[in-house]
This record gives structure tokens, sequence and C-alpha cells, in this order.
């Protein structure tokens, strides 16, 4: 008779932990730039103000060529939600960037376009994975390396890949 009654009864349900709107978290990568492929440190802090808006302020340094980057990013998250446990987003950025060229030191605007995911790997993780891929411009000073004595070669683009982890 008591086992019919504990067969009945439902579990009581657990009621959904909200995600919190705001992340931190660092990023590796790769930088390509001017024929060559440097590393990539990073960290940022994001705030999710809407569903499918947020906010981030980063700093990123890239070496053996020190150049340190700090500045303001926009996402927009598109497609699937963390139900789905993914999101697409698309960042835009703006940033200075400080680096020595031929022993001068520079400290230029610079404006980014990326493409991203964040991936969530156990539904109830309190982290997510980001992967992502985009280009800079920069809008003053291009960055250069001295080929040999008597050549310099520059560029305004700089192209990256980033992998990292944000906590919420």
């Amino acid at each position: 008779m008591a086992s019919g009654f504990f067969l009945e009864m439902e579990a009581p349900e657990t009621p959904e932990q909200p995600i919190s709107p705001f992340y931190f978290g660092g990023h590796i990568g790769g930088v390509y730039y001017l024929k060559g492929v440097e590393a990539l440190l990073e960290g940022n802090v994001q705030y999710r103000f809407l569903e499918k808006h947020a906010f981030g302020l980063y700093t990123s340094f890239v070496f053996p060529d020190t150049q340190w980057d700090v500045g303001l990013d926009y996402r927009f998250y598109m497609f699937n939600s963390f139900s789905n446990l993914s999101e697409d987003f698309l960042k835009v950025g703006f940033a200075f960037s400080y680096f020595d060229k031929l022993n001068e030191n520079y400290f230029v605007p610079k404006i980014s376009l990326a493409y991203g995911k964040d991936l969530k790997l156990i539904s109830k993780a309190p982290f997510v994975l980001r992967f992502s891929i985009g280009g800079s411009y920069l809008l003053g000073e291009p960055l250069a390396k001295k080929i040999n004595a008597y050549s310099l070669q520059e560029s305004h683009m700089v192209l990256y890949v980033k992998t990292g982890i944000l906590f919420f």
C-alpha cells in the first residue's frame, strides 16, 4: 500500500536559475598580419542588457611583437538560444591600439568586425566556451615589420581567431 503512494507522487520541480547578464573571462588565439601569425591573450567583461544585445569591454595583448588593445564592443546575438546550448553572434568593436614601430610608439584607433559562437557544454554550467573569427582595421598609422635594411612591410588589416571561456 505504501509503495503505491510513493510511485504516484511526482518529484517537486526545481525552478530554473536565471543566467546572470554579467559575463567575464579570457581568450587565447592567433593574429595574422604581415604574412605571419602571432599569439593573442585577451580579457573581457560583457553585460547583456537585452535578450539579443550585449556591450563589452576588453583588453588584449599580442606577442612577440608587442601590441596592446583596449576597447569596447557590441554583440548582437542571432539564431539559437541557450535552451539549444549555443548562440551565434556578430560583434562590432572600437578600440585603441598601442604598438612600437621602428622605435616610435603609436596609439591609434581600430575598428573590428567578428562572427562567433557561445557554446554551453552542460545546460546548468556557469560558463560558456566562446569561439570567434574576425578582422580589425587600424584607422591611423599601420603596423609594420622590417623585411631587410631597405624595405618595410606595412598593414592596416589584422585577422584573428580566438577561443576562450566566459563565466556568468
